[in-house]
């Protein structure tokens, strides 16, 4: 079992899924770069949201609101 069944097992992904905001090439635009496969699969599997009240998963933002919203800051590397 892979560890995204072990998640997917521990914690059931909510009925609706989450349609993302932004292409793959406007994250680039926007961040830099790509982000990493494994929270892109968190967003498309939970969408945005909070675990257990402890863990906040932030959807990507449009580069015109990264550094505008709370948690969402620019890197010093792309600055």
């Amino acid at each position: 079992m892979s560890l995204r069944d072990e998640l997917v097992r521990l914690l059931e992904p909510p009925a609706d899924t989450w349609a993302a905001l932004l292409s793959p090439d406007e994250i680039v635009r926007g961040y830099g770069t790509r982000l990493p496969a494994d929270y892109l699969w968190l967003m498309e599997t939970y969408g945005p949201g909070e675990i257990s009240r402890y863990l906040q998963i932030m959807p990507p933002v449009p580069a015109d609101e990264i550094g505008k919203v709370s948690g969402v800051c620019p890197s010093e590397a792309y600055q």
